[in-house]
């Protein structure tokens, strides 16, 4: 497991978080959803007693109503290019939403963003892979 002080893993999401507005809206103002970090969680549901965590970011982007569907296959045909691995993409059955979601192999964080209901924006959410703090030993 990966060793990395919350601020370092805050920093990176953050750069995660700025890099997508760049490519779907880089003339908007990003509202602020929130940002924090949360104990991991292990298959069974159980929570992480020996500081693992992980760090989240979310934003809600300001996307007009008529591109939200063509904002969502910029940024996945972006990551593809990146060499990120997709790992979701759906449109809707009303054909007006949808979703993409997409993990760094590089670094792990996981990347998605949706469209709003009211289609006014897209909420963007990047969270961290599980990490130790340093100082700690996984067991």
């Amino acid at each position: 497991m990966r060793v990395m002080a919350e601020d370092e893993a805050t920093r990176i999401a953050e750069q995660h978080a700025q890099a997508v507005i760049k490519v779907i809206a880089p003339a908007q103002k990003p509202d602020p959803g929130g940002s924090g970090s949360a104990p991991c969680e292990g298959r069974g549901g159980e929570i992480a007693k020996d500081g693992r965590y992980y760090v989240q970011h979310i934003y809600q982007v300001p996307v007009s109503p008529d591109r939200q569907i063509a904002t969502l296959e910029r940024l996945r045909d972006h990551w593809r290019q990146a060499g990120y691995e997709i790992q979701r993409f759906r449109v809707f059955p009303d054909g007006k939403g949808g979703e993409v979601a997409a993990r760094n192999a590089q670094d792990g964080y996981q990347i998605s963003v949706e469209t709003t209901d009211p289609p006014t924006a897209v909420s963007l959410a990047v969270y961290s892979p599980c990490l130790m703090p340093p100082g700690k030993v996984s067991g």
